[in-house]
């Protein structure tokens, strides 16, 4: 019988860079809900549609890949409010099957990834989002961690798939990569 391999949040991250593209979306990785110490609570990605004509829709994501950690997570469901305040739409984005028979927040989506790719299994509940200066320049911070991220799948890329030497992030965001 053939192994499933285990889906990573890397795995995620390049799902949700590939669906939450240029021009129509500006996406950013680990965003805060402000900056320096107004921090309380990070996203792990959240997407900003920059078309009046969508109502400049700001979709907030939270990543889990194992269901200890989604349980964790249930736990306090209010962990996220924070953050859902500065969104008009929260998404749970997982491998598919991980939320089978799990009391899931009504309010939140639920995105499956499969075969490589983003399925909406439930929408999330749209509401207005409060964005302040603060979640906006955490945002910036979190489009620099993801223009990292998308420079490491390139770098991946070039060298064939396989990892020559490892990415770190710094607390700023910017990616160095060591060979």
């Amino acid at each position: 019988m053939k192994e499933t391999p285990k889906i990573t949040t890397e795995d995620i991250h390049d799902a949700l860079m590939a669906r939450y593209t240029e021009p129509e979306w500006y996406l950013g990785f680990e965003v805060a809900n402000s900056c320096g110490s107004e921090v309380v609570r990070h996203a792990d990605a959240v997407a900003i549609c920059p078309y009046p004509s969508r109502a400049f829709e700001t979709v907030g994501f939270e990543i889990k890949v194992s269901r200890s950690d989604l349980m964790r997570e249930l736990k306090d469901p209010k962990k996220c409010e924070t953050m859902y305040s500065f969104v008009n739409e929260w998404f749970l984005v997982v491998p598919k099957g991980l939320t089978k028979d799990m009391d899931i927040p009504i309010r939140w989506g639920i995105l499956e990834y499969v075969d490589g790719k983003l399925r909406q299994k439930r929408r999330a509940a749209w509401h207005e989002a409060k964005l302040t200066k603060g979640f906006m320049m955490a945002f910036i911070k979190g489009r620099q961690r993801m223009d990292a991220l998308a420079g490491h799948a390139a770098v991946l890329r070039f060298c064939g798939g396989k990892q020559q030497g490892s990415l770190a992030l710094n607390i700023e965001g910017s990616a160095m990569l060591y060979f």
